[in-house]
């Protein structure tokens, strides 16, 4: 009887048949882990990404927050600083020289401290703090001047005897004081109008300049009250009020809503004729066959003579302005008698 190998056991696969298998769930193995990686990959980026995007989004409205928040503490500290230096002007001539000088000093002082608050916000729009840096130098700078000018004023009071001398030189001092800030204020304006369109633009908020008390209506009623011409005045104090009154906001820039372009030209009014010009200058020839030649100024919505030679020499008048338009001009002298006037202007 031949030998014979037994059969092979039902349970034990043969060689073959198990590599076989093992490769199969090697590759399933394989497969699953490569699929998890990759899902799991995937749901991480998108993870990820969503929240950088919740994250840029939360910024956005913490700076849109904060930067609204100190716009409205800054309006507030610019309105107060203009108002309380208009209430002293008031007051001046009853609390005289040395309140004035002191109490309008320590104004600067304050509103540079809040200056220094508003800038200290956490989350502040780059712009607007760029803007608020600006505005510090700007009021270190105005102070230092504004005390040289009250410091000459006060010499010339002192100094002084002749009334119209006297005058003639505070009105020479305020004007001196009024060119040296002239551009640096244009330049100050300009910065304001670009920041509130670029605040606007970006959080489409309430960021007006018109909000700034300095560049909205200036009330002619006040201005009237409290504006006094140099050339009427008599006795020890004759003139104080008329120069240092219309320059107490000396840090604040005049009135914008009317534009001194607009004054530039010849205007006519019956048989009188006025150049005001660009750089300053201005003519004024009187239907009587007077003239004179001096220089005019916009300020705090208020037009300024100052006659230099000629007829009215040494002498300064100032107006209020009802009425602009592209062709016709209509001022009324803030003191008596009164009188207004009613130009037309000339392309000729």
């Amino acid at each position: 009887m031949s030998e014979s190998h037994p059969p092979p056991s039902p349970n034990l696969p043969s060689q073959p048949s198990s590599i076989s298998s093992h490769s199969a769930t090697m590759m399933r193995n394989i497969i699953t882990g490569v699929i998890t990686t990759v899902v799991g990959a995937g749901a991480l980026y998108l993870l990820k990404f969503n929240k950088s995007g919740d994250s840029q989004e939360a910024s956005f409205l913490i700076v849109k927050e904060a930067t609204t928040n100190a716009w409205k503490s800054y309006v507030s500290a610019e309105n107060v600083f203009f108002n309380n230096m208009q209430t002293y002007q008031a007051n001046y001539s009853t609390n005289g020289f040395d309140h004035y000088r002191e109490a309008t000093l320590g104004e600067f002082e304050h509103f540079k401290s809040d200056l220094k608050r508003i800038q200290s916000t956490k989350n502040l729009d780059p712009s607007f703090q760029s803007m608020l840096e600006q505005r510090l130098k700007i009021n270190d700078e105005s102070a230092d001047k504004y005390r040289q000018y009250l410091d000459n004023y006060n010499d010339i009071l002192k100094n002084t005897s002749d009334v119209t001398e006297r005058n003639k030189k505070l009105d020479a001092e305020t004007q001196r004081f009024i060119d040296a800030r002239k551009e640096r204020d244009q330049l100050f304006e300009n910065s304001i109008d670009e920041l509130c369109k670029t605040l606007t633009d970006k959080y489409s908020g309430s960021f007006a300049k018109t909000s700034l008390v300095m560049y909205g209506q200036t009330n002619q009623t006040t201005q009237t009250t409290q504006t006094t011409n140099t050339n009427t005045n008599t006795g020890n104090n004759s003139g104080t009020d008329a120069s240092i009154t219309n320059n107490a906001n000396n840090n604040s820039i005049a009135a914008a809503s009317i534009d001194w372009r607009m004054l530039v030209g010849k205007w006519i009014n019956g048989t009188d004729y006025l150049y005001q010009y660009q750089d300053g200058k201005m003519y004024y020839y009187f239907g009587n066959t007077d003239s004179t030649y001096g220089s005019w100024q916009l300020y705090n919505n208020q037009l300024y003579h100052y006659y230099n030679q000629y007829y009215g020499a040494g002498n300064r008048w100032v107006y209020n302005i009802s009425n602009i338009t592209g062709n016709s001009l209509s001022i009324t002298l803030v003191d008596s008698p009164y009188t207004r006037y009613n130009f037309v202007r000339s392309n000729n």
